[in-house]
């Protein structure tokens, strides 16, 4: 099954934006001062709610950031089950969908997809 990702956040990426649904469009929320970075692009599952009422989140494994608004069409390869004040919040972990290194990559417990700058 194939989906539309939205970009919010670039992988590598210190900066926490986050789409302002009502006026549809991105917004810086707030700046990391940490050394943390985002692993992947981070975003929204297009056309989704969550049990808060916010659409599914998604990472997508990409060579190269994109930017914030970007669309990717992708597949799920697995899920990160997490909490947060609210209680669970669930993380799609995708790739690319013809993004030819990840063909063959169906499952995280398949052969693992390339890393960044791969």
């Amino acid at each position: 099954m194939e989906f539309d990702v939205i970009v919010e956040i670039p992988q590598g990426s210190r900066n926490k934006y986050e789409m302002d649904h009502e006026v549809g469009r991105i917004r810086l929320d707030r700046m990391l001062f940490t050394s943390t970075k985002y692993p992947a692009d981070y975003g929204y599952i297009d056309g989704t709610l969550d049990r808060d009422g916010e659409p599914l989140d998604a990472l997508v494994i990409v060579g190269e950031p994109t930017f914030p608004g970007c669309t990717i069409l992708c597949r799920a390869i697995g899920m990160f089950v997490m909490r947060d004040e609210n209680g669970p919040d669930e993380k799609v972990l995708c790739v690319p969908a013809h993004d030819p290194r990840h063909a063959n990559v169906q499952d995280i417990g398949a052969d693992r997809p390339p890393g960044p700058g791969s």
